[in-house]
């Protein structure tokens, strides 16, 4: 049975309820009622709420994202923010996600950037040599082509949110991207860093229902 024939059992199920009901009212008044009649009423009614659990069920965990405990839902991902003592270099992180079936964060829209920024701000670490700066390492890498950011979900970053000025490629070895957070700049804005030059805290992301 599909999610969608699930729903429309759910919507009618009161309805076939009143409708069985109603039959088993004529059943009894007409004196027609025998006990192979009540044995397949009784059998219908069961199955009927049987099915229409499984399908509460299947709604309720679409609307918490079936997502693994300690993960957040967002859109049709699931997100574990590291906590506050574990630190990571990027390929570390990344690794780190992998084992978990995931990848290190890839924000594709304003919208799910903006969520990794809400959810880490208060999870923030100052870990930066910079005074008032924490960092979340997020999935894309300009390594193999200077310029163009491929992420670990396979796909091209389209999208950006660059602080001004970035990425500069400092030193000609930043090839990794983060989301920094500077106390009195803008918010959810992003960086290019050395890949093993700082730990620092990293979203992993992984669909749902996997």
């Amino acid at each position: 049975m599909s999610c969608k024939e699930r729903l429309m059992l759910l919507i009618l199920f009161p309805l076939l309820v009143a409708s069985s009901e109603n039959g088993f009212e004529q059943i009894v008044d007409s004196r027609r009622c025998n006990l192979s009649a009540l044995y397949v009423i009784e059998r219908r009614l069961t199955d009927l709420a049987e099915d229409m659990q499984r399908a509460l069920h299947q709604v309720i965990d679409s609307d918490t994202g079936m997502c693994p405990p300690e993960w957040l839902p967002f859109q049709s991902s699931c997100y574990w923010f590291s906590p506050s003592d574990v630190l990571m270099n990027w390929d570390e992180a990344a690794e780190h996600c992998n084992t978990m079936n995931a990848y290190l964060a890839v924000p594709n829209t304003p919208a799910e950037n903006m969520y990794l920024y809400e959810q880490c701000y208060p999870l923030r670490k100052y870990v930066h040599p910079v005074p008032g700066l924490a960092m979340w390492l997020l999935g894309c890498t300009d390594v193999e082509n200077e310029g163009t950011w491929v992420c670990l979900d396979n796909t091209i970053l389209s999208y950006d949110a660059w602080k001004s000025g970035e990425p500069n490629n400092y030193a000609g070895n930043e090839h990794r991207l983060s989301l920094d957070m500077r106390d009195g700049a803008p918010p959810a804005v992003w960086n290019d860093i050395i890949s093993t030059e700082w730990n620092a805290q990293f979203i992993c992301e992984r669909a749902q229902g996997i």
